[in-house]
């Protein structure tokens, strides 16, 4: 069974807008990266490294899946999603992300200051 097809784009580390092209370069990039034989000599890595590549596997048989029906998620109808609402929730996925990170980052200075100008002594 396809795994979703927002999943499949983040494990796959490509945007909405990846041709499939880019798709199959980043399903080769992860593969030539998990591949379990690159690991024979530790179990534990290796038994990591098979995990990875079925999820990468799935991932790619999704996405090619996704670009064959013409960027429609199997299954169609209502739970369908097309490229252009896969692109939007990225997007959105994205700046929300960085607009947490500058959110925090801000804070941060903000205490800072705060902590700064209470160690001061008075001017008084």
């Amino acid at each position: 069974m396809p795994m979703d097809i927002r999943r499949s784009f983040k494990i796959l580390e490509i945007g909405a807008d990846a041709t499939e092209d880019e798709a199959r370069q980043a399903y080769k990039d992860l593969v030539a990266v998990w591949h379990p034989d690159r690991f024979s000599h530790n179990p534990r890595l290796m038994k990591k490294a098979e995990e990875k590549l079925k999820e990468a596997n799935l991932a790619f048989e999704t996405v090619q899946t996704f670009f064959a029906t013409g960027g429609k998620q199997a299954g169609g109808g209502e739970t369908g999603v097309s490229k252009t609402e896969l692109a939007a929730e990225l997007g959105t996925g994205a700046v929300l992300t960085l607009w947490s990170y500058l959110s925090d980052k801000i804070n941060h200075i903000l205490s800072d200051d705060v902590k700064k100008n209470s160690e001061k002594p008075s001017d008084r």
